[in-house]
């Protein structure tokens, strides 16, 4: 494993004293006691003096003593100045740095008055521990030497040369990734890791290795079997039932994220050690996320089949519109013949056919009976149609996800069984004993014929979707799913509740018998409703009765502003800087370092200078979807180098812990906490096109059409953070 893990300016910002320190750090570093200063004092010079204080005062701020002391921020160096009656500007930077031995008793006298000491080698061993088990969650080198630094500045040890901190990065690396394969040993059996590394092999007549392929995304129901063969493949290695908890889920995140971004050629040069939890960490991933891309597939399959038989109906009712309203134009004229009071009773037929001859009448009898409609007119005979496009996916889906109930979904788990096993026999008659009881209202002359028995067509088609709504509900949940799992997991287990409901009636201070709070809750309702009807009657509301009972929401009405408040909104508006958007990023990031989130998916440390420029230009042309083509021109940036750091660095994981740093940070700023404790927020969702490369986009015909797109929630809490969700 390569010791290096810092670029040669890297090297060199970690070696000086940065350029700037806030106020927190310059009052709790650089403040000194009075038996500080008076250690300090002994010494007689006053380059002396300064430079032993400047020494104590970066040990406390950096943990080590930077060779160049004269590149002290300027505030620091005044309030040193200021504690040892030292006028700063008779301070020359070149005398500050010392000759060797006079450095060294300048810092033996900072290390005693600091209460720091050397590193030993018990330390150096105990850090090595310390780095070993924060490796087994997450092994970027460079998060890892921070936290080394952070640690041994936290328990007052200088902290050593950072070639010896390398080493000991490295070493705590190799045993973390040692641990993790002593923890998923007895899943690796020779068997298994010879079919792992199969996957790595590129087979005659293959485009690329097997692991390339199950990292691939079906987009489109037609391609659903793609799916569903990777699927197998991974149950072959019995993926779904590995057990990875000796892998923190972090962990096996990146692991994860490193195969899928790794080609299969530097997957196989990697040691066995780290190669196969890698492996396992992926195929596990896979297994979740194809599982749920087949859920979502046949979610957009049945969806296109009801949108097309919509179509349909629409189409009909537009090609019949011409005869209905002649057969309307007739109906109304014999109507009228009918309802005559001075056309006798024994003439009203020869009435009818003076008007129309008893032919036309036949045909216009026949035509009502070809365009005539249901009562609850719906697509449901259209649908019957789209039968054989269902079955190009729907069995292939029932065959392969292996589906549970919850209560409220054993009956309709139970067609479910039936109709496997019609699929499976070829049989082509639904039983009559098939269950039915999840058939709706509106499905029903469907499903039962008037000539009897079960017509399989609309069982089958209605069943498909039912079974659509009750995964989306939850009734429904798919065994290795993410996203269609079972919610109870998320709830109380049913054993845990009785001993953990007392504690839980407490804390929501709620009472133990259902019935009072019931009448508690209908006291409260009767209270607003007498209410609400005052102000319906005063027209006061916010809300009204429609011509048909509906209840409608009225404009809201804006709250009226100060003019006050408008020139104080002018006047600090008039105050802000106008500044670029690159330079607002940079500043942010010193503030709250959310840059250091951004980690390379294999855990790899950034070697070139200009990476910092690539990701804020990877950043910018994600959030404001310019592409990397368009932000690398428009900044005189590689294109191929702002879209690989965007690949590898713009990911889900690292945004959302990146928008965490920030939010974190605005919650410390006196501002936001006087708007709110943060504890509230305020919750809106929008869907958005986007391109169909991308992970998350979905189909969504009644939005989007023939396009993709995705679900974007955003979070916006009394302190005004922002926190979007996809």
């Amino acid at each position: 494993m390569p010791v290096e893990i810092l670029t040669a300016s890297q090297r060199a910002e970690w070696e000086r004293v940065p350029e700037e320190i806030d106020e927190a750090s310059l009052a709790a570093f650089f403040t000194f006691a009075d038996d500080e200063l008076e250690r300090i004092a002994v010494h007689r010079d006053i380059h002396g003096r300064f430079a032993i204080a400047v020494a104590v005062g970066a040990l406390r701020w950096l943990g080590f003593v930077p060779a160049a002391l004269h590149e002290l921020p300027e505030p620091a160096a005044a309030l040193v100045a200021g504690q040892l009656d030292i006028a700063l500007s008779s301070i020359a930077p070149a005398r500050l740095n010392a000759e060797r031995h006079a450095r060294a008793d300048h810092i033996a006298q900072a290390i005693a008055i600091s209460a720091f000491r050397p590193c030993r080698a018990e330390d150096l061993d105990a850090l090595r521990t310390w780095l070993a088990d924060r490796a087994l969650g997450h092994d970027g080198p460079l998060a890892l030497l921070r936290s080394a630094v952070d640690r041994l500045r936290r328990y007052r040890l200088v902290r050593p040369g950072l070639t010896v901190l390398e080493r000991i990065v490295a070493a705590a690396r190799s045993d973390g990734e040692q641990e993790i394969h002593r923890g998923v040993a007895t899943l690796l059996t020779p068997e298994l890791e010879q079919a792992l590394d199969r996957l790595l092999v590129v087979v005659p007549g293959a485009t690329c290795a097997p692991i390339k392929q199950l990292a691939q995304e079906t987009r489109s129901v037609g391609r659903i079997g793609e799916s569903i063969a990777r699927l197998e493949l991974l149950r072959t290695l019995q993926a779904e039932q590995w057990d990875l908890t000796a892998i923190p889920a972090n962990r096996r995140r990146m692991l994860a994220q490193y195969v899928r971004h790794a080609t299969s050629q530097a997957i196989g040069r990697r040691d066995a050690v780290f190669r196969h939890p890698a492996l396992l960490s992926f195929c596990a991933e896979a297994a979740a996320r194809i599982t749920d891309e087949i859920v979502d597939l046949f979610d957009d399959g049945i969806g296109i089949q009801h949108a097309k038989a919509r179509g349909a109906l629409v189409k009909l009712k537009l090609a019949v519109a011409d005869s209905a309203n002649a057969s309307v134009v007739l109906l109304g004229e014999l109507l009228e013949i009918l309802l005559d009071p001075q056309i006798p009773d024994p003439h009203v037929r020869q009435a009818v056919w003076q008007r129309a001859t008893p032919e036309e009448l036949q045909l216009a009898l026949d035509l009502a009976a070809e365009i005539k409609r249901p009562l609850e007119d719906n697509h449901v005979e259209q649908l019957g149609e789209r039968y054989n496009a269902a079955r190009q996916f729907a069995p292939g889906v029932l065959a392969t996800l292996r589906l549970r109930a919850n209560p409220d979904g054993e009956q309709l788990l139970a067609a479910v069984d039936v109709l496997r096993d019609l699929n499976r026999r070829a049989a082509r008659k639904v039983p009559d004993d098939a269950p039915v009881a999840f058939v709706p209202r509106s499905w029903r002359p469907y499903v039962h014929p008037p000539e009897g028995g079960i017509d399989r067509h609309h069982w089958e088609l209605c069943l498909l979707s039912e079974l659509r709504g009750a995964l989306r509900a939850g009734e429904i949940w798919v065994q290795g799913s993410r996203r269609y799992t079972d919610p109870e997991r998320f709830l109380i287990s049913r054993a845990d509740w009785p001993s953990a409901r007392p504690g839980v009636l407490h804390e929501l201070d709620l009472p133990s018998a259902a019935d009072e709070r019931v009448g508690l809750l209908l006291e409260r309702t009767a209270q607003h409703r007498e209410v609400l009807d005052r102000d319906l009657e005063a027209s006061d509301a916010d809300v009204m009765i429609g011509e048909h009972g509906n209840l409608m929401v009225k404009r809201l009405r804006a709250e009226p502003r100060e003019p006050d408040v408008d020139e104080l909104a002018k006047e600090i508006a008039n105050q802000l800087p106008v500044i670029d958007l690159p330079d607002l990023l940079i500043e942010v990031d010193r503030w709250t370092g959310f840059t250091r989130q951004l980690t390379h998916a294999g855990g790899s440390t950034p070697r070139r200078c200009d990476h910092e420029r690539h990701l804020f230009a990877a950043l910018i042309a994600q959030g404001c979807n310019l592409g990397s083509g368009r932000m690398a021109r428009a900044s005189d940036l590689s294109p191929a180098q702002v879209g690989w750091t965007s690949e590898w660095y713009l990911r889900h994981e690292t945004l959302e812990a990146a928008t965490a740093r920030i939010v974190d940070h605005q919650s410390t700023i006196a501002l936001a906490q006087r708007m709110g404790a943060g504890e509230r927020s305020s919750s809106d969702g929008k869907r958005r096109r986007v391109s169909p490369d991308s992970q998350q986009a979905r189909a969504l015909p009644r939005y989007f059409g023939r396009e993709r797109g995705l679900t974007h929630y955003a979070f916006i809490s009394d302190q005004h953070t922002h926190s979007p969700r996809a």
